[in-house]
């Protein structure tokens, strides 16, 4: 456990040494090892928040690109007072930012659910509840252009949990006596 912290730590430090913002006048993009560049016209941004802890996202009106700048890049001030030229920088933070914490939580319960429960009904509510979830969180670091590619090759242990929490369910209903 201990090595497999140590280097996620050190992938993160690399990603985060690599990161590169440029704005050159009529667009803006990101340039990080490992990930897809990403890249939009000043036109297209449709707004832009800054977190409490002084991070910015550059939202295009493209899809789902957006641009996350972290609090710690050189130059922050003259980088905002750039960026607030393009679009209004706004406060507010995206729904599932803002409740993230709750998100996990909930998942955590529901997998204790799942694995704990005796009755078949709770079993299978909590048990579909928890594979939606973790297929949309699945497809959506998959599209993600902010994972680095060993992390999105690193999810395929999401597979296993969705398989376990399917089997319960199954077994729950073929065989409930062994839910006992």
């Amino acid at each position: 456990m201990g090595l497999g912290l140590f280097r996620g730590i050190k992938r993160q430090k690399v990603l985060l040494e690599s990161y590169t913002l440029e704005l050159d006048g009529s667009s803006i993009t990101r340039y990080q090892i490992n990930t897809s560049i990403i890249s939009f016209p000043y036109t297209s941004v449709s707004h832009i928040h800054k977190s409490s802890s002084g991070s910015l996202t550059v939202r295009s009106n493209e899809g789902n690109d957006y641009i996350s700048i972290p609090a710690q890049i050189d130059q922050h001030t003259m980088l905002e007072e750039e960026l607030a030229a393009i679009s209004t920088i706004t406060p507010k933070a995206e729904l599932f930012q803002r409740f993230r914490i709750a998100i996990t939580l909930f998942s955590l319960c529901l997998m204790v659910i799942v694995f704990i429960t005796t009755e078949k009904w709770t079993l299978t509510v909590s048990g579909f509840l928890l594979i939606a979830l973790l297929i949309w969180s699945l497809a959506d670091s998959m599209k993600s252009k902010h994972l680095d590619s060993n992390t999105k090759k690193s999810l395929w242990f999401v597979g296993v949990v969705l398989l376990a929490v399917f089997t319960r369910i199954v077994i729950a209903w073929i065989n409930p006596e062994v839910l006992n």
